[in-house]
């Protein structure tokens, strides 16, 4: 945990940004065949983001937490839902009347090599931003926006007129950040902020974040597959499989285990190296393969079962408590709503045999 973390916000605090049952559709036309494949990134989903706030999306590759992210950034348009900013319904808004939510929820991209221009050097990379967000024309003024953004991010100045390949990983990793902080961000939607980095690069990185969290009161909603990093960061952490929210529950001083009692989020407990070095216990390796193959299921279960995981639960088929309880039917049937397991607390659960 990084020290000095605030708790956890009030749930009385103005909701910032929104989804109300948010689903994100993508038609692909396999090679070779005239019919499209109908793939279900965000299934029905609900967010809310408190101003102020640290939410962390978790889930392996392919989950849609990036998908989810995206349309509540209105990178993507939803195939259907909401999304509200402050209240206001900006889900069918077209690009010019999306220019507050632009200017407010920044978008902190996961690779800085996709990211940023190879043929510009850094100055001017972060010129073009100050110039787009916070509207100077000056350019003494625009280099000195530059320079206080480098000094927030922790960006060594020579290197401002390097190009991107000429720096390390974690120096891009700082002029990611840079650009995230220009203007007058209300909320930053960082897709993993800290992959392909060494362990002491990540606490650096996570550390800066955190301050610029608490110094300029920002919102955060962080993307990753990496439980361990949600749980030194984050207030808020909602777990992911198959477009699907299958748990949501706060983060205090720990993570207590009883409090997380979805089979899925246990496995990805169960699955991070670092959650149990810190814990001072073997990992479990039969898991970490169980999530690269899936368990049950490959990675293409083919399309009979692929129509079958779109009832019911999306993790049946790799659950063992849907094993032990000899396969019941409504697992099989229907989608498990996300409902409060513990009201005061906002712990949510979606999962049919752990109603109490």
């Amino acid at each position: 945990m990084v020290d000095g973390r605030e708790p956890n916000l009030p749930p009385t605090r103005p909701a910032l940004l929104e989804g109300r049952s948010l689903t994100k559709i993508f038609h692909r036309r396999r090679l070779g065949f005239d019919r499209t494949h109908k793939g279900v990134a965000v299934d029905g989903v609900d967010v809310t983001v408190r101003e102020g706030e640290s939410v962390g999306i978790v889930g392996e590759s392919g989950s849609g937490k990036t998908t989810l992210a995206r349309v509540l950034a209105r990178l993507e348009r939803p195939s259907s839902g909401r999304v509200l900013f402050r209240s206001e319904d900006v889900t069918r808004h077209p690009a010019r009347q999306l220019r507050n939510l632009r200017s407010e929820v920044r978008f902190m991209f996961q690779s800085p090599d996709a990211a940023l221009n190879p043929r510009l050097r850094i100055r001017e990379a972060l010129a073009e931003v100050v110039r787009i967000q916070d509207g100077c024309r000056s350019r003494g003024k625009i280099m000195q926006r530059v320079d206080e953004l480098c000094a927030q991010a922790r960006l060594e100045t020579r290197l401002l007129d390097c190009l991107p390949a000429q720096l390390s990983g974690g120096e891009r990793r700082r002029v990611m950040v840079a650009r995230s902080i220009a203007g007058k961000p209300s909320l930053i939607l960082a897709d993993e902020p800290v992959a392909n980095l060494d362990p002491v690069i990540q606490t650096e990185i996570l550390v800066l974040l955190e301050e610029i969290r608490a110094r300029r009161r920002l919102a955060f909603v962080v993307i990753t597959h990496d439980l361990a990093i949600l749980t030194s960061f984050c207030e808020r952490i909602l777990v992911m499989k198959s477009g699907l929210i299958l748990e949501e529950f706060p983060l205090g001083t720990s993570v207590e285990m009883d409090s997380t009692r979805h089979p899925y989020t246990r496995r990805l407990f169960d699955s991070s190296i670092t959650i149990a070095v810190r814990e001072g216990r073997r990992p479990n390796f039969a898991q970490s393969r169980n999530m690269i193959s899936g368990g049950r299921v490959s990675q293409d279960p083919g399309p009979a079962l692929r129509r079958q995981l779109e009832r019911g639960c999306p993790y049946r088929e790799e659950c063992a408590l849907f094993q032990k309880e000899g396969r019941p039917g409504l697992c099989e049937r229907d989608r498990p709503p996300l409902l409060p397991r513990n009201a005061s607390s906002g712990h949510k659960i979606a999962c049919h045999l752990l109603r109490e």
